[in-house]
């Protein structure tokens, strides 16, 4: 068909004057080959953290270029389908549903409907899948056409492994290709989830090292398959000096250096399990790119919302698997066009030319078939959303590591319209990138997706600081604050508060009651407050509207979105100062 398709675009180039010179070569270096003599090639396909983004994202740029979204990803599913026949997989490592607004209009039926149209073969389950509750992802569970993959999760009441109410999980799955037998695992860890929710009181969540060594073990010695393979909703963060592993590339070697390995669940069970226990892993929720080999296992993930994704190339000689012989091709963007230099869609290059492209001699464009059968009932909904123009930006606004552009904004945004003394966010409230120009109501629900709702409480200047040393040390510091001023001075790897001041540098009063806003994921224990409740009990609790709500009026209010109203250049004038 490929072929065929490139003919046919041949003559019409001919006929009509189009340069096909014009589309670049993405996938320029040698990837395996299903007509190679020597191995028997099983090509994996992996998404992950797609977070609700079905359709593509525009970026204003001199070439105007899109990415993400199941109209492009199917156009690569079709070109390895071309050039394989049936002969790979697709894998999902969770986090589908929420995020992008096209998700949360149709509260995930379109992500489930993408991955049944795509015949996604098996999923990890993701901790955000029960944002809305066990029953929500039930019937998420129900309308899909694969099974789940969930190996450790547990009934909480009998520790049974009759942990849902839908019949479309399972603790292991064996998928036979080209006759070879390969054994899937799925595994969720434990993360933080909404105090309110009924997860915790249905699901008991085990270890790696008591579930997952045990079934591969079972499915080599019993199931006799050739290979196990792990997919799961975690993953470890590497970073490299020598290049930038956000580029395409094959890659087949040890290059794991940099790697934030410290209290990694992941990283432990592989470096401590005998040769053979897992064969590949295909990760998630980082919301990094990964292709790294660890104990010579690959470990593999990709940036969230469907930027980009990989193929891994399990090779098999006599029906045996040749680990050394393994392959990662990716990231591999997802995107209507790409820069001729980088061989990427991002907002770096905004200044170049960017071109179409072809993939394993296939050209990659929007699929009209999945536009057709599941998209295109979407689109008059999500036009309310991609065409109301709330306000303009001059910054690439995005959640990072430190005080940010965006928290400092919303904040802001909660404090005045609650009218609180104070407000907080934690930074995994910020879900995706704006860049400069105009923001449209689809870019505010596709920032805030959490149904989360405003609340104000009580408390006195001394809580406030005892409460400021836990978050902005813990494991999600870096909260973003309105009103106040915090000073930090770090002593042996910790960051003390010096003072706090409100915005006119006067410091708080320890033994006056002050009202703080946040939201109520924060307020019922989410993240790091959970453990400020283990010596604090909220105060004098009042609900607003939901955060979005919020945002949404406050960008239409406001003037022009500057980055310098939000966000000070010098480091002692900004609201988290460190000495």
């Amino acid at each position: 068909m490929a072929n065929l398709f490139n003919l046919i675009y041949g003559i019409l180039s001919f006929i009509l004057g189009l340069n096909k010179n014009k589309y670049i070569n993405l996938s320029e270096y040698k990837y395996p080959s299903p007509k190679d003599k020597e191995y028997t090639y099983i090509p994996i396909i992996e998404t992950t953290d797609l977070h609700g983004y079905g359709f593509q994202r525009e970026i204003e740029s001199k070439s105007n270029f899109s990415y993400g979204g199941a109209s492009l990803l199917s156009s690569y599913i079709e070109a390895i389908r071309n050039e394989w026949g049936d002969n790979f997989l697709y894998l999902d490592a969770g986090d589908k549903y929420k995020g992008g607004v096209e998700s949360t209009i149709s509260n995930g039926t379109i992500m489930t409907e993408i991955f049944n149209h795509e015949n996604l073969d098996a999923s990890a389950i993701g901790n955000h899948e029960f944002d809305n509750g066990v029953s929500f992802f039930e019937k998420q569970m129900e309308s899909s056409k694969t099974f789940w993959i969930t190996t450790n999760i547990r009934n909480a009441n009998n520790n049974s492994t009759d942990a849902f109410n839908v019949k479309k999980y399972l603790q292991k799955k064996i998928i036979i290709k080209k006759g070879i037998k390969i054994g899937i695992l799925g595994y969720t860890p434990l993360f933080t989830y909404y105090a309110e929710n009924d997860v915790l009181k249905k699901l008991n969540f085990l270890k790696m090292k008591d579930t997952i060594l045990d079934e591969s073990k079972r499915l080599r010695e019993q199931d006799k398959v050739n290979s196990v393979i792990l997919i799961i909703h975690y993953g470890i963060e590497c970073y490299s000096d020598s290049q930038d592993i956000g580029i395409y590339n094959i890659s087949h070697s040890q290059n794991n250096q940099n790697c934030n390995i410290n209290n990694n669940e992941l990283y432990d069970f592989l470096m401590n399990s005998p040769i053979g226990t897992i064969d590949a892993v295909f990760g998630g929720h980082v919301h990094y790119p990964g292709h790294h080999f660890f104990n010579g296992i690959p470990v593999i993930h990709s940036k969230d919302r469907g930027v980009h994704f990989h193929i891994a190339y399990l090779p098999f000689k006599d029906n045996k698997l040749v680990r050394e012989k393994i392959q990662v091709e990716g990231p591999i963007p997802l995107c209507d066009k790409i820069s001729n230099s980088t061989k990427k869609c991002s907002y770096d290059n905004k200044d170049e030319e960017m071109y179409p492209f072809t993939f394993h001699n296939s050209i990659i464009r929007y699929n009209e078939k999945i536009e057709r059968n599941v998209l295109n009932k979407y689109n008059k909904e999500m036009l309310k959303y991609k065409k109301f123009i709330c306000n303009n930006n001059d910054a690439i606004l995005e959640r990072v590591k430190e005080e940010s552009v965006i928290g400092n904004l919303e904040t802001d945004a909660i404090r005045i319209k609650t009218k609180a003394d104070f407000s907080i966010i934690n930074n995994g409230a910020f879900r995706t990138i704006w860049y400069p120009g105009k923001i449209y109501l689809k870019d505010i629900y596709d920032m805030n997706p959490f149904q989360s709702n405003i609340v104000t409480f009580e408390m006195n200047g001394e809580e406030i600081y005892k409460a400021m040393n836990i978050l902005q040390n813990g494991e999600k510091k870096y909260y973003a604050i309105s009103g106040m001023k915090i000073y930090f001075k770090k002593v042996n790897g910790i960051f003390n508060i010096e003072k706090i001041t409100l915005n006119n540098d006067q410091e708080i009063d320890r033994k006056k009651n002050y009202i703080i806003a946040t939201t109520n994921f924060i307020l019922g224990g989410g993240d790091d407050f959970k453990d400020v409740l283990k010596w604090y009990t909220p105060r004098n609790k009042k609900s607003f509207d939901l955060l979005i709500s919020i945002i949404e009026e406050y960008l239409i209010n406001v003037k022009d979105i500057k980055k310098a109203n939000y966000y000070d250049s010098d480091p002692s004038k900004r609201r988290l100062i460190f000495k």
